[in-house]
């Protein structure tokens, strides 16, 4: 509240929407989200994601709109226009679209951005940790882990070629306005193969795309299921571990299959 106030947004009513990975607010009435940080490895993230919003709003690109950025207090904040969101399911092809526009503007984006592989490698070392995924069952723990190296392996084995991509556009992450689709949360944003941010979308995204390699999709999604999987399990946040079982169940599914 009182970097929003600092920003102009003064006498706000703060509405928690979300309380997982970083705590982001409403600050009514004004159109305004805070996002904020709370845990100490994001704090880069955040600022790479506010840097890149900046670039693609700046550009045209279908984006959240950025507003401020503080680092001068305990946690990190960023300041983003609140959307008005229709309440609709986005439209497939429209997100194709919209996710297409954001890649054809990353392709302009000079500052060093990680490798889409980071995040994998930050996935499979807390699957290494027995103490951090000790509320999966053991059976479990094992499959996962198996999955991870057998899907990591795949993906790799594609080499594919790589350009910035957003590296999270799931359902959560694309807002249908009364203006079209917008995509935010970039905190995940990177250098990897355009196939695996359609992995992280659902099916039919992917499917309005043309001149992706299907295969390398398929693959990344099985990795991204791991990916997933691991971290609701490692969370104790009661929402993401029952988002967990689907995941865990999505996974099997892929190893045991014939």
């Amino acid at each position: 509240m009182a970097i929003g106030g600092d920003a102009g947004y003064v006498d706000a009513d703060p509405d928690v929407i979300q309380d997982t990975n970083n705590v982001v607010v409403w600050l009514r009435p004004h159109p305004v989200i805070a996002k904020v940080g709370v845990r100490p490895p994001v704090r880069d993230a955040l600022r790479r994601e506010f840097e890149v919003c900046v670039f693609l709003h700046g550009n045209g690109a279908p984006v959240g709109r950025p507003l401020g950025w503080s680092d001068s207090g305990r946690f990190p904040v960023s300041l983003w226009r609140r959307e008005d969101v229709t309440g609709r399911a986005p439209d497939p092809v429209a997100v194709a679209e919209a996710l297409s526009a954001v890649h054809a503007a990353l392709h302009s984006y000079t500052p060093p951005l990680p490798s889409s592989w980071a995040a994998t490698d930050e996935a499979r070392a807390a699957l290494a940790d027995d103490r951090l995924m000790s509320a999966l069952p053991g059976p479990d723990l094992a499959m996962l882990r198996e999955a991870a190296e057998r899907a990591v392996a795949e993906v790799r084995a594609f080499e594919p070629s790589v350009q910035p991509i957003h590296g999270e556009p799931h359902e959560g992450n694309v807002l249908d306005t009364a203006s079209g689709v917008v995509l935010i949360d970039f905190e995940a944003v990177s250098v990897g193969p355009i196939e695996w941010d359609l992995a992280c979308a659902p099916p039919a995204v992917a499917d309005a795309v043309q001149g992706v390699d299907r295969a390398l999709v398929e693959a990344a999604r099985h990795l991204n299921n791991v990916r997933v999987a691991t971290w609701c399990w490692a969370s104790l946040h009661p929402e993401m571990r029952r988002y967990g079982i689907d995941k865990i169940a999505e996974v099997r599914a892929w190893m045991t299959a014939p």
